[in-house]
């Protein structure tokens, strides 16, 4: 009987484990152009640096495709777009700072790689991104209180 119920438990927890993982897509609903990312530095503690990747996407379908999240060099935040004529354009910001915990996530990345999650009719998927080309790191400054 105990072999019947660890032999259940075993089969349950590879059933999860399989479900958890997250396939990525290869022939995407959508067409990526070429995308950068970007050190942002604030010149005071508090406004901190972020990385900002900008994903221009063209060829899609807004009432079919929406989307969700970024994940990039062990972080993930959500992405905004914005219009531009012919396509969107994604945006996402990565807090990048020292100290700042690396989050959990279930995708094996190079620096010049990322992961876009979108929803394709009601599905949630992810597609990779690669190649991604690093521009330079941009400081900006304040003008000081007085």
């Amino acid at each position: 009987m105990k072999k019947r119920t660890y032999v259940c438990v075993l089969l349950a927890c590879m059933t999860m484990a399989c479900a958890a993982q997250k396939k990525l897509e290869t022939q995407p609903p959508f067409k990526l152009g070429p995308v950068t990312s970007q050190n942002f530095i604030g010149d005071s503690e508090t406004e901190g640096t972020v990385i900002t990747l900008n994903i221009p996407v063209t060829s899609v379908d807004l009432e079919a495709v929406s989307f969700l999240e970024v994940f990039h060099r062990g972080k993930t935040s959500k992405v905004s777009a914005t219009d531009i004529g012919n396509g969107v354009l994604l945006s996402a910001e990565l807090p990048n700072g020292k100290g700042m915990a690396l989050q959990a996530i279930a995708f094996k990345l190079k620096t010049s790689e990322a992961v876009l999650g979108y929803r394709e009719n009601g599905t949630k998927k992810y597609v990779k991104i690669t190649g991604i080309k690093r521009k330079g790191t941009l400081i900006q400054r304040t003008k000081p209180k007085n």
